[in-house]
């Protein structure tokens, strides 16, 4: 029913151009969202690398505590 009162006040030539308009605010809320999308999986994949080289730094310090040891200790590993 509204659909047949719009097209009884409105003309084919302005919805045309309503058409063309509307298509393109639409194109244009889509590559706002995809650069949103964009943003938010660089920012995320910053994190991840982030997060990555915080695990690696960690892993490495543990690394050298583990190996190094006093000379004792390495007395009590491997005795003589």
């Amino acid at each position: 029913m509204w659909n047949a009162i719009f097209l009884q006040c409105v003309s084919p030539s302005d919805v045309a151009v309503a058409g063309k308009a509307g298509e393109k605010m639409v194109q244009r809320l889509i590559e706002s969202k995809l650069k949103n999308l964009a943003k938010v999986r660089l920012d995320a994949e910053k994190k991840i690398a982030e997060m990555r080289m915080k695990r690696e730094t960690m892993l490495s310090r543990q690394k050298v505590k583990k190996t190094e040891y006093s000379d004792d200790e390495v007395n009590e590993i491997l005795p003589l």
